[in-house]
């Protein structure tokens, strides 16, 4: 039971429902503050905006990928 009440700070991350912030997201955020306390010292609108650059990134690899022609 005791295993089950530690939450994972990506998973932590996504469930507050940030705008800009998914799965992958949180994922990324909880890897870049590695700690709670880290995490709350940084305001929402700038946690929107490191979201945002994030998810921005992960598009500009994806499209990418698709237009490499080596992976296809």
């Amino acid at each position: 039971i005791q295993s089950k009440r530690k939450v994972s700070l990506a998973k932590f991350i996504y469930a507050l429902g940030i705008e800009h912030v998914g799965e992958e997201t949180a994922v990324a955020l909880a890897k870049k503050f590695k700690k709670l306390d880290r995490l709350s010292s940084v305001s929402l609108e700038e946690l929107q905006k490191k979201a945002r650059v994030i998810k921005r990134k992960k598009e500009l690899y994806r499209k990418w990928c698709d237009q490499d022609p080596r992976r296809n």
